[in-house]
């Protein structure tokens, strides 16, 4: 069965409605913005040598993680966020459980580049 351009016209025409749909459809409810609202919240990190705690806008708080990831720095859960007044990696939000994840996200993204 032969389709002539006319035809696979219409279904690339087709095939892109639907996706222009479905991201006006996601733009409309919030799937998008959900996903810039997470990135600005506040994540409060606590500095373990020193006791002082600050707040972090999450986006800076993920690609502080993701420096590491340019720097060749060593992705491990027990090493925290630089200190601005000691310099020493202690810095840890008080969520674990967001940094445990955030952990688990950078060893994943580490590992596709390196397939990559």
């Amino acid at each position: 069965m032969e389709m002539d351009k006319k035809t696979i016209s219409w279904i690339i025409f087709a095939v892109l409605a639907l996706v222009a749909a479905v991201l006006a459809v996601r733009a409309m409810t919030g799937g998008a913005k959900s996903e810039i609202q997470d990135l600005a919240a506040s994540v409060t990190i606590r500095y373990e040598d020193t006791g002082d705690e600050t707040q972090m806008n999450r986006g800076i708080f993920e690609r502080a993680l993701l420096a590491r990831l340019h720097q060749s720095a060593p992705i491990d859960a027990s090493i925290g966020l630089t200190n601005p007044k000691t310099g020493k990696p202690t810095g840890f939000p008080k969520d674990r459980e967001l940094w445990n994840a955030a952990i688990e996200d950078l060893k994943r993204t580490a590992a596709e580049l390196k397939k990559k």
